[in-house]
């Protein structure tokens, strides 16, 4: 079974994969939890998208077993790398924005410079 096809028995059997994660004690649920968003983190790095989508899958298998677990309220997932990862690519957009602004400033400084002609011919121009 390809990677691809195990992401969508994740996507297809997501029930039957939340019901079998429900049997483990929460406190492994929690391990489970760090370990996979660990390996997200991995991945993002060396940009393996399909097996970042498999991580998803179980980290959102894992979050919604302890949810059903402690029957808490259903809540809209956010994805907290992907957050993260469009906050560090805006801060590169605006550097570079910034250092766009200072070059210009800096080589329109060079060019407004005013030439101020001296007339030596006469000292008393200097009173």
């Amino acid at each position: 079974m390809t990677r691809a096809e195990r992401n969508k028995d994740y996507e297809i059997n997501f029930n039957q994969h939340v019901e079998e994660l429900m049997k483990f004690p929460d406190s492994k649920l929690v391990r489970r939890l760090d370990l996979v968003r660990a390996q997200m983190v991995y991945t993002i790095k060396n940009k393996d998208e399909e097996t970042y989508q498999t991580l998803r899958w179980w980290e959102l298998h894992t979050i919604e077993a302890r949810i059903r677990k402690h029957d808490l309220p259903e809540v809209s997932y956010v994805d907290e790398i992907e957050e993260a990862i469009k906050d560090i690519e805006t801060i590169i957009v605006k550097a570079e924005e910034r250092k766009e602004i200072i070059e210009d400033a800096f080589a329109n400084q060079n060019s407004r410079q005013p030439k101020v002609k001296e007339d030596n011919s006469n000292q008393t121009s200097l009173f």
